[in-house]
């Protein structure tokens, strides 16, 4: 399938997530069933990795595994990726928490506010919020180096070697002159026997 072609089922993939009324062949319709039913899986338990989501379409929907990650990956093209979404969400949780904790401190409840704290803390640290997320790569920004060549060893930090390019004379025309005493042997010839 081509670029457009792919970009045109995505169309109408996307259309019929949201609107019953588009009509469809009957192996879309049941794509967009598998994406519903996974996608809202997926939702309910957000924690889930790639490989328990494929687990479980493989054993749900009958999918084979090939089949499963391309469903996944469909998913967070068309929906978004619910990992992401749900490490937004822990970190709304845990900032909620903190500030119970903060409002029970201003409050005097020190008790409470260790208790609120606690629950943050292992909130943040089951959820990997404390991790780098990373910065996207601006690859666009790239510019590759402008690389020149030169046979002066110098610019790499090697030493030259005195006189190398008649040294590296004096050593072809040796191998010329031992190669002179060799007689070449047409294909079909017999080659058991050495040329004299």
């Amino acid at each position: 399938m081509d670029d457009q072609g792919r970009k045109d089922s995505y169309d109408v993939i996307m259309t019929s997530l949201f609107d019953s009324n588009v009509k469809l062949s009957e192996s879309d319709q049941k794509l967009i069933e598998i994406l519903r039913d996974t996608y809202t899986y997926w939702l309910d338990k957000p924690i889930l990795t790639d490989i328990q989501i494929r687990d479980y379409l493989i054993v749900t929907h009958h999918c084979s595994k090939q089949q499963a990650y391309n469903n996944i990956s469909k998913i967070k093209m068309l929906l978004g990726s619910v990992p992401k979404a749900a490490k937004e969400f822990y970190r709304y949780k845990a900032n909620y928490i903190l500030d119970k904790a903060t409002a029970a401190a201003e409050a005097g409840n020190d008790k409470m506010s260790k208790a609120f704290t606690k629950i943050a803390d292992c909130i943040i640290k089951n959820n990997k919020l404390d991790a780098d997320d990373g910065e996207a790569i601006p690859y666009s920004d790239i510019v590759p180096k402008d690389w020149s060549m030169s046979i002066d060893p110098t610019v790499v930090g090697i030493k030259p070697i005195p006189d190398i390019v008649k040294k590296a004379k004096k050593l072809l025309d040796s191998y010329i002159h031992d190669l002179e005493d060799f007689q070449y042997v047409e294909d079909g010839d017999d080659r058991t026997q050495i040329p004299q």
